[in-house]
């Protein structure tokens, strides 16, 4: 298409002689010049040095000089000197190469190529699985030993109580709680990467595992048959490889026998952890370790907030010496409190001294670890303290038989015999199938998390999957030793990062310390008061509860982010933990969905001095180019948002383009009807091109366009077909080459469809010529209808 070339001119910048197609745009502005022609683009800093022509490099010359700061306070001055395009110009002009298609036989054939099978290949595969075989070889001794050992014996004394605890929250003998922590770091140490986990018993996991086997025990068993707590371990029934209770040993604690219904528990426990294992390792094959990127960060703290409350309410009675019923499911929460402020007056003194002499250690010990931790050379492992004081305090005035304090009884020393996990008769998978998931995602979340902070703080990465894989390995073989299903837990993983540990090295270390417990010290814990591993375990999920203060911070800076925490919380304290965390997540979706169908719309304007465009509404030097309408949608045009930005585009036009066609028509009906016979009929179809406005042209911004849909490009030609019909121009600027293509091939549009442009300034300086010439020619055709029609009438 021909262009006339323009004389402007700006500032001290002489215009070139016109070429064969160049034409000059020069636009002048106090601080900036922008002169376009189609030879040559210059970027120039500095005020005199533009006209001195000092170096380029590639046909950009780059100039410097002292940063002379002007009237405007702008330090720099940018020179632009080349043509305007459209798209198939610009493609013509620098030589587009469209990426080729490939055929999904061509991506096997591929794919299959780069297969080789060979000893490189398979140890490659083996290295890849299993990490540690690389990172070991290039262990520094040096400098990691010390740290992983001193985190190692750090973190493996804390872990003693606090797997404990955790293992009371599963509704399990804490002898579990040491199982888990000793087997379930093993795998990970050799197939995890990162650095930092520690592997075990995690508060809210347990809780999740609990609510999930109590469930299914409810429905099997009546109410009253349903211990509060797990019984201390005496024998092995020969019957079951599962630890049980004989009648005579039971607490008065307990209100039924437990022999039967704990072997079912252990049972479920171990097919569960077994399920989560092999669910995260076919994740993990899959590569899904991309799924926690739908888990918003306001989504997992709401439901860690969410889950503290009610592993703290779950605490609340054994830290009272009350014997209650366990609810599971909606309104679970209210009913314990419900029960706890009916039962207060039964409290036991002697067990909630306990308890307070727990938090009396607790409090100011870690206040002072916090304080002074950086002349720590070693935390220092209160809760261990804590332990040994309540042990040598109830074994020497003996609480359990003389004052009715609940104690952990029994502990076995020696590790569990390897059992293949199996359900109890009457029991499918089914009925733990949509735990097992929920469990192993929120598990891998959560866990991840932790670890990429961490990694970022020691400045190395991690991948996903082959985390993914590790967390899978762990729950998959701790399985068949009677553990209960495993996560990485925040204190751990700070205290490792606190003490100094730097590698997998201190979680292996920790394995060791609770396989010394487990092996000969186990029975010292024997006299230990529940009521101890409730304080500790409410103490420790203190920060994570008050993490609902942050619903402040959120509303100010996100109103969606705050609903989002504000609906997952009260999901997951109303509904439970599971029923909570499925609203969460929908309603997270929601929001995204919500967004990208609800966007920021603008209409754009030039911002005077420069080639840029912006929101009308943003900035008072915008002004809007008379007869040009620049639309911009902030997102991606897909189905569930296309008829909302039609409307949008009508409305910043002004101009529904159907309802003008047809007052068009009806004008031109009637004037046909009432005007004289020998009237021609190209007056009539001129009549129709008019409109009453002065839009004449429409530009979309398709900068924000991720991607598009036939739903998006049948929404965009039909702009493009409407307005065409009235005389208005609809371009669309600044597309991805994605979805230029989509439009293109969507559309049947050929090669040289000339409605792209590369820019928004582009598009307003080619618009008014491009629809000039075409004036031109159309005067010009009329002129030479009208004197062919006047030779015919002659004639």
């Amino acid at each position: 298409m021909p262009r006339s070339p323009s004389t402007g001119r700006a500032g001290n910048f002489p215009p070139k002689s016109d070429t064969n197609r160049g034409h000059r745009l020069y636009q002048h502005t106090n601080n900036l010049y922008v002169a376009m022609d189609e030879d040559q683009l210059d970027v120039i800093n500095g005020d005199d040095e533009g006209q001195n022509g000092h170096g380029s490099v590639n046909g950009v010359g780059r100039r410097r000089k002292d940063l002379d700061v002007d009237d405007n306070g702008v330090t720099h001055r940018v020179v632009i000197d080349r043509g305007c395009y459209s798209m198939s110009e610009f493609h013509d002009q620098h030589g587009y190469q469209r990426k080729d298609k490939v055929s999904p036989r061509e991506f096997v054939q591929r794919k299959l190529k780069r297969c080789r099978c060979g000893v490189d290949q398979f140890l490659g595969l083996i290295v890849y699985i299993f990490p540690a075989f690389d990172w070991l070889r290039q262990y520094n001794l040096r400098n990691n030993a010390v740290g992983d050992l001193m985190a190692g014996i750090t973190v493996g004394i804390v872990n003693i109580p606090q797997s404990m605890a955790f293992a009371l929250l599963a509704v399990l003998h804490p002898v579990y709680g040491l199982y888990t922590a000793f087997f379930a770091p093993l795998a990970f140490f050799f197939m995890g990467s990162s650095r930092h986990t520690s592997v075990g018993t995690f508060g809210v996991i347990s809780i999740l595992c609990g609510d999930a086997i109590e469930k299914i025990l409810a429905e099997r068993y009546p109410p009253t048959d349903l211990p509060s707590t797990i019984e201390p371990i005496t024998t092995i029934s020969p019957s079951s490889p599962y630890p049980t209770t004989p009648t005579s040993m039971i607490n008065a604690t307990t209100p039924a026998p437990c022999g039967p219904i704990c072997d079912e528990r252990i049972q479920l426990h171990t097919t569960l952890c077994l399920m989560v294992g092999l669910i995260q390792i076919f994740m993990a094959i899959c590569r899904l370790g991309f799924v926690t990127t739908y888990l918003a960060q306001p989504l997992v703290r709401a439901f860690t907030t969410g889950a503290a409350c009610h592993v703290i309410t779950s605490q609340v009675a054994p830290l009272f010496g009350l014997v209650l019923p366990r609810y599971a499911g909606p309104l679970s929460l209210i009913y314990t409190w419900r029960d706890i402020f009916i039962n207060i007056p039964k409290t036991n003194v002697a067990t909630l001294l306990f308890g307070v002499l727990t938090f009396l250690i607790l409090a100011p010990g870690k206040y002072l670890s916090e304080r002074y931790k950086k002349q720590l050379k070693i935390p220092i492992p209160w809760e261990l303290f804590v332990v040994i004081i309540t042990i040598l305090i109830s074994y020497l005035v003996n609480v359990g038989d003389k004052y009715g304090v609940d104690i952990i009884g029994d502990v076995p020393t020696g590790f569990p015999k390897p059992t293949v996990p199996s359900l109890p008769s009457g029991v499918r998978v089914s009925d733990l199938i949509g735990d097992a998931i929920s469990i192993a995602i929120v598990g891998f979340a959560v866990s991840v998390s932790l670890a990429k902070i961490f990694a970022s703080k020691n400045d190395y990465e991690i991948d996903a999957n082959q985390e993914l894989l590790g967390y899978g390995a762990s729950n998959a073989t701790s399985s068949f030793f009677l553990c209960f299903v495993s996560a990485s837990a925040l204190a751990r993983v700070a205290l490792i990062d606190g003490a100094g540990g730097k590698t997998q090295v201190s979680m292996l270390i920790s394995s060791i310390i609770l396989m010394f417990v487990l092996l000969f010290i186990g029975p010292l814990f024997e006299p230990l008061p529940k009521s101890v591993l409730a304080a500790i375990i409410i103490y420790a999920l203190r920060r994570i509860a008050f993490q609902i203060t942050e619903i402040r911070g959120l509303f100010k800076t996100s109103k969606v982010d705050c609903s989002i925490f504000v609906v997952t919380f009260l999901s997951v304290f109303i509904l439970g933990v599971d029923l909570g965390l499925g609203v969460g997540v929908v309603y997270g979706l929601f929001t995204v969905i919500a967004r990208t169908q609800l966007p920021n719309y603008s209409e754009q304007g030039h911002l005077v001095d420069t080639e840029l465009y912006r929101d009308v509404k943003t900035y008072k030097s915008v002004k809007v180019k008379p007869g040009m309408v620049i639309f911009k949608m902030q997102t991606s045009l897909y189905y569930a948002n296309a008829q909302q930005f039609r409307q949008r585009v009508l409305r910043a036009t002004g101009i529904n383009p159907v309802i003008r066609l047809a007052e068009i028509r009806k004008a031109q009906a009637a004037m046909e009807k009432n005007t004289d016979e020998k009237m021609e009929s190209s007056m009539a179809m001129k009549e129709m091109d008019l409109s009453k406005d002065e839009l004449h042209s429409i530009l979309i911004d398709c900068s924000h366009f991720g991607f598009i849909d036939i739903t998006g490009v049948n929404t965009l030609l039909a702009l493009v077909r409407d307005y065409g019909r009235i005389g208005v121009e609809t371009v669309f600027c600044s597309c991805a080459d994605s979805v230029m293509q989509s439009i293109k091939v969507i559309g049947a549009l050929n090669e040289e469809c000339d409605i792209f442009y590369p820019s928004i300034h582009d598009a307003v300086l080619s618009l008014p010529r491009k629809q000039a010439l075409e004036a031109d020619e159309n005067t010009t055709d009329n002129k030479d209808y009208e004197n062919s029609r006047n030779e015919a009438t002659r004639l």
